[in-house]
C-alpha cells in the first residue's frame, strides 16, 4: 500500500512538470481565435493586458516546489495521498489544456471545468487541521455559522474558537467582532 502511495505521489509530481512543460511546446498562444467560437465576437469587452499571465510564474513555480516536497516528504502520508487522486486529474487535463485552446474553446472550457471541478475536490480531501494555516473551508463554515442567528460556538459545537483574524471575516464583506 506504500509502494502504491509513493507511486502515486511520483505521478502527481510528474504531472505538475508536463502541465508547466506544456507552455512550451505553445509559446504563441495569444488568446483565441475569433472564428473558433460559435458567435464571434470579433472586439471583446474585456480583454486582459498581457503581464496579468505573469501570475503563472509563481503558480507554477509553487506547484512544482509543492509537489516535488510532497513526494519527498509526504510520499507515504495518507492525508496527503487523499488529494493526490483528484490533483492527478487536474493536471492530465491541464496538461493538454492549451494544445486543445488554441483549436477549439468549447472543449478548453469543458477542460477548465473539469480541471477546476477535480481541484477543488483536492482542495476538499487537504488536511486542514494545522492551526497556523486558515483555508477556504474553514473561512466557509465560519461564514455560514456568521449567517445563522445561532452562535459560531453552537453551529461548530466541536470546533475550537475561530481564530480572530477570521472572526473579522463576514458575510457582507464587514468586520464582525473583534
Amino acid at each position: 500500500m506504500l509502494n502504491s502511495r509513493r507511486a502515486v505521489a511520483a505521478i502527481t509530481a510528474v504531472l505538475s512538470l508536463t502541465f508547466v512543460g506544456s507552455n512550451f511546446f505553445v509559446p504563441n498562444f495569444r488568446g483565441y481565435d475569433d472564428s473558433l467560437f460559435p458567435i464571434p465576437l470579433p472586439d471583446p469587452l474585456i480583454v486582459p493586458a498581457a503581464y496579468a499571465f505573469a501570475i503563472w510564474g509563481p503558480i507554477f513555480i509553487w506547484l512544482i516546489v509543492g509537489l516535488v516536497w510532497a513526494l519527498i516528504k509526504r510520499a507515504d502520508d495518507a492525508e496527503w495521498h487523499a488529494t493526490r487522486l483528484p490533483l492527478i486529474v487536474s493536471l492530465a487535463v491541464g496538461t493538454f489544456w492549451l494544445p486543445v485552446a488554441v483549436v477549439s474553446p468549447i472543449w478548453a472550457t469543458v477542460m477548465i471545468c473539469v480541471m477546476l471541478g477535480s481541484a477543488l475536490v483536492a482542495l476538499y480531501r487537504s488536511p486542514n487541521h494545522n492551526p497556523r494555516v486558515a483555508t477556504i473551508l474553514e473561512c466557509r463554515r465560519f461564514c455560514k455559522a456568521e449567517a445563522s442567528p445561532q452562535s459560531a460556538s453552537e453551529a461548530r459545537p466541536n470546533r475550537p474558537e475561530t481564530p480572530k483574524i477570521a472572526r473579522r471575516v463576514s458575510l457582507a464583506g464587514g468586520e464582525g467582532e473583534h
